[in-house]
């Protein structure tokens, strides 16, 4: 598609002679107005500015942007019969194409030229005297390369003429055509197809986050474009019409009935687990959650709950004990704790910060994301929940979860999963930009720490070094009481009380806070679970408040039976959404 602009640039002289009988110099008096006017623009992208210089020469151009009105009251140059360098000089700007000129004369005597970026002659009007006489038009029309132009306009009358003093108007048109651009959302050099602007100047197309390529097929991760490395997560990252290709697979069996075990007679191979599906196998009836291995076999009732391969049998040493010459008591077991936990799901468990004010709020804001510039938003000292480099972070327990990935960690353990009412973005790269401050851009892996040996705050930024990791550290000035940032300054000498030991082991402490300990609802999560994977002789049920889990309790390493693992399963698959009925789920819980 082809968007047409249309500029314009006219200025217009008069002056008048202060006395026509000396041989002398005359003053002059103009007023120049320079009108800059766009018409029709299918699309309403940057527009180029025209301009008009008002010196003595082309060292003294000054550039004028759209929509600027210039007034100059004493202008002009007076020369006797000769194409002199003196004369007064407009600049203005040339996208490659046609450009029309129109030379209109009023009166007295004048001659123009048209000069290229370096002052030389690249045409003249007219072409061999000097334009005297009645009111003349002149047009002309130009194809001309992008760039600097120039017009010199010469304006003269002889020693002892009455001739009127010179009036003219200048006005140049050019209808240009613009370039098509594709938006680039998440800064990966590769444009959306299907999101296109058209801009006349590079330039603007760059800063309005547009880029000539468009064949990313998916413009808002910055992981996956052309070309991109193929990673277990579901997606098209190389942009090839292929998932997860050559990636290593696992057998996943299907379970319908959501107890964690599957079918072994249904099964399927992928990178990652699909849903519905698990990696073990073995029930024997998958629309019944309470039969699967493991689960307690009610004797003599016709169902094989634990998938033994048949009913448990009643018998009398199930419900009878002989008598013994020791305290009855001690032959008796006694029956375990129930554990209810009551679990907040509402939606501000998705946020990251826990801050001594407005509710947990950081100035009014529930997200980091919201106030990048603000250092205390991004200090554990404020926001409880934000990285601490002196706490270590550790993967989520049950055996299932390892160390993040270091460069590119999830930033949910459990990845995308619809079903369950999360969608995180996959997998972060710790070197991208999160913001961009003082002219340093702020990877994703950094944080703030307090040095009291300098008093002030620092930003340490954590980035890949080759085959290693390493460290920028920049004392922070900021002001007001949140700690907006004024200045950064690179400290190549960092205080003791700020330098990182081992990058690389920072590097990995972040990465692990990132995808396991972010947000309130990943650190409740963490907790709960490493109680309950630290338990046992007791059972334990979960309810949350606004129903995305509501298990019935199950034994933890209690009457020879061990749910642990399903119990993990069902509460790191909470998800945080909604309002806070607390009341509402106190009473749920007691009925």
């Amino acid at each position: 598609m082809n968007t047409f602009k249309y500029n314009k640039i006219r200025a217009m002289e008069k002056t008048s002679p202060m006395n026509s009988n000396k041989h002398t110099w005359f003053f002059m008096q103009s007023i120049l107005l320079i009108i800059l006017m766009t018409a029709i623009c299918i699309f309403s992208g940057s527009q180029n500015a025209w301009a008009a210089d008002h010196g003595d020469s082309l060292a003294t151009a000054e550039y004028l942007t759209l929509g600027t009105t210039l007034t100059q009251s004493d202008w002009g140059d007076w020369d006797w019969w000769s194409d002199s360098s003196n004369g007064d000089w407009y600049e203005f700007d040339v996208l490659a194409g046609d450009v029309d000129f129109t030379f209109h004369r009023h009166e007295g005597r004048l001659k123009i030229y048209v000069r290229d970026s370096s002052g030389n002659e690249i045409g003249r009007y007219p072409q061999n005297n000097w334009w005297q006489g009645g009111s003349t038009t002149l047009t002309y029309t130009r194809t001309m390369a992008a760039g600097k132009y120039y017009i010199q306009i010469l304006n003269t009358r002889k020693s002892g003429w009455s001739a009127p003093a010179p009036s003219f108007d200048v006005m140049v048109d050019q209808l240009v055509s613009g370039q098509t651009y594709y938006r680039d959302s998440d800064i990966d050099t590769y444009g959306d197809p299907n999101v296109a602007s058209v801009f006349q100047n590079p330039g603007d197309a760059t800063a309005a986050g547009y880029v000539l390529d468009n064949t990313d097929c998916n413009d808002n991760n910055n992981l996956i474009y052309p070309g991109a490395p193929e990673i277990c997560d579901n997606e098209d990252n190389d942009c090839d019409g292929s998932v997860d290709e050559g990636i290593a697979q696992t057998t996943y069996y299907r379970d319908d009935d959501g107890d964690g075990y599957g079918d072994a007679n249904q099964t399927l191979s992928a990178c990652a687990a699909p849903e519905h599906y698990v990696t073990t196998f073995g029930d024997c009836n998958d629309s019944d959650g309470s039969i699967h291995p493991g689960a307690f076999d009610v004797c003599d009732d016709g169902i094989d709950q634990d998938c033994s391969g048949s009913d448990r049998a009643c018998s009398a040493s199930d419900v009878c004990a002989d008598l013994a010459d020791i305290p009855l008591e001690t032959q008796i077991e006694s029956a375990p704790p129930i554990v209810m936990l009551l679990l907040d799901d509402s939606g501000s468990m998705a946020w990251d910060v826990v801050c001594p004010e407005n509710g947990g709020e950081f100035s009014g804001n529930s997200n980091v994301n919201y106030v990048e510039d603000a250092w205390r938003s991004q200090w554990a000292g404020y926001n409880g929940i934000y990285y601490n480099p002196e706490t270590t972070y550790e993967p989520w327990s049950g055996g299932v979860f390892s160390n993040a990935d270091i460069d590119n960690p999830m930033a949910h353990p459990l990845g995308y999963n619809w079903s369950h009412g999360y969608y995180n973005g996959g997998t972060y790269n710790m070197d991208s930009r999160f913001e961009y401050i003082d002219g340093v851009s702020v990877n994703i892996s950094h944080y703030y720490v307090w040095s009291s040996d300098e008093t002030a705050p620092y930003l340490v930024n954590l980035y890949k070094s080759g085959a290693g990791y390493a460290a920028n550290y920049y004392k922070v000035d900021a002001h007001g009481s949140e700690g907006w940032i004024d200045n950064l300054t690179l400290d190549g000498t960092p205080p003791g009380d700020v330098k990182v030991d081992d990058p690389a082991a920072d590097r990995q402490n972040f990465a692990n806070w990132f995808k396991y300990h972010r947000t309130r609802e990943l650190v409740a999560k963490a907790a709960l679970g490493n109680v309950i994977t630290n338990s046992e002789g007791i059972l334990v049920g979960i309810h949350s408040i606004n129903y995305s889990v509501r298990e019935t309790v199950q034994p933890i390493h209690a009457n020879g039976l061990d749910e642990t693992a399903y119990i993990l399963d069902r509460l790191y698959r909470v998800a945080a959404s909604g309002g806070t009925p607390l009341r509402n789920g106190l009473e749920d819980v007691g009925q």
